[in-house]
């Protein structure tokens, strides 16, 4: 793969963990030679890197996240994403649309909290939040979720993250979370967590 041009680089250090040890690791923002690709890295201070490739779509068919759809039960309720990606809030939405649940959304956990309550005041509750754990400049799934539960302290909070070393996701529960789930999302592990959250 050919460098990408313009870019940037800056070393920080990193554990490692096959070794316990600390090495500088290289952190690369740039874009790739296709006009039509996009490599973006964000850095959390505290939490670690995450990078986002896209590139151009291929003429290949590839599986849809809603080709299983006709072979599962199909659920019901209303579901609120929060979410400060709007291609993940989207993509998140068409799926669970198809599966059969009505959806909102949210860019920030301030968004997040005035559609639960604006929903509660309409008599048509949100019977699930997935919340992202890390918003860059808003607020994030750890005070949202407090927030939340002071105002209803029977609502059903998942929390998601692509930094999965974060402490929160192993002891989600502390921080008054139902269930946790990883980036990338896996369609199978998104539809059988929101249906444990659900059941009875």
């Amino acid at each position: 793969m050919g460098q990408a041009p313009s870019a940037s680089w800056s070393t920080r250090w990193c554990p490692m963990p096959d070794k316990g040890s600390c090495k500088p690791r290289k952190f690369l923002s740039g874009r790739p030679h296709s006009r039509r690709s996009q490599f973006t890295l964000r850095i959390a201070a505290g939490q670690g890197a995450a990078f986002r490739i896209l590139l151009p779509a291929s003429d290949m068919r590839l599986p849809s996240l809603v080709d299983t759809v006709g072979r599962v039960r199909r659920g019901h309720g209303r579901i609120l994403i929060m979410d400060d990606e709007s291609f993940i809030r989207d993509v998140l939405g068409r799926l669970f649309t198809h599966f059969g649940y009505e959806v909102g959304y949210a860019k920030d956990g301030a968004e997040a909290l005035a559609a639960y309550k604006g929903a509660v005041e309409e008599d048509r509750p949100y019977h699930v939040v997935i919340m992202d754990l890390v918003i860059p400049g808003g607020m994030g799934g750890r005070e949202a979720v407090r927030k939340l539960l002071e105002f209803d302290p029977k609502a059903k909070v998942i929390v998601s993250s692509g930094y999965s070393n974060d402490p929160i996701m192993a002891n989600y529960r502390h921080y008054g979370f139902c269930e946790a789930v990883s980036k990338p999302y896996r369609n199978e592990e998104l539809r059988t967590v929101v249906q444990k959250v659900l059941a009875p």
